[in-house]
């Protein structure tokens, strides 16, 4: 009789533990492709935020024909922060020429002073849209950008090499345009 109860035991304890090591398994596998996709999201939206930040102080925007770069001018500012301004109470450029392009696989942001990196594991193709290829950055109507449509889908590969995609889109409206381009 002892010797039944102590293999029933076994059995059940046996089933338990392999019960309970499947559910740990299963779960640090989901928790591992969650990180990856909070890693992918929090990259795209890093860079979109960037990008939305550079422009919305923009004083003129002209996006390249790929939709993969933009060059833009800022106003010039005084040593308060505030914005410099002509006899007519317009912002006067400050006459750097900046720009954001895609450059094998990432963004870069390019100020006359140096390059840094905005935005990395940038894909040109969109995988939720039958991998075709779409425009970062995408003017708005009209001779003079008033505003950009600013999309990033970003890749990140997890332990098994599988790929996990994010994507941010934006619209930015330019607010220091010049009042007779209004």
């Amino acid at each position: 009789m002892t010797l039944i109860e102590v293999v029933t035991a076994t059995a059940v304890s046996s089933l338990v533990v392999l019960s309970a090591t499947t559910v740990f398994v299963t779960g640090m596998a989901t928790w591992m492709r969650g990180q990856h996709k909070i890693e992918a999201e929090t990259q795209t939206l890093r860079a979109v935020r960037t990008i939305s930040d550079e422009l919305r102080e923009a004083m003129s925007v002209t996006v390249d024909n790929d939709g993969l770069g933009l060059t833009f001018v800022k106003p010039d500012v005084d040593e308060n922060g505030d914005f410099r301004a002509d006899g007519l109470g317009q912002p006067i450029p400050d006459g750097v020429n900046r720009r954001i392009e895609f450059v094998n696989g990432s963004l870069i942001y390019r100020d006359g002073v140096g390059d840094r990196v905005i935005g990395r594991d940038v894909v040109t193709n969109d995988p939720e849209n039958n991998n075709q290829r779409y425009r970062i950055f995408t003017p708005g109507a009209g001779a003079v950008v008033r505003q950009v449509a600013v999309q990033v889908v970003t890749s990140t590969l997890d332990d098994k090499g599988v790929e996990t995609y994010s994507r941010k889109r934006e619209v930015i409206y330019m607010r220091n345009l010049m009042e007779t381009t209004r």
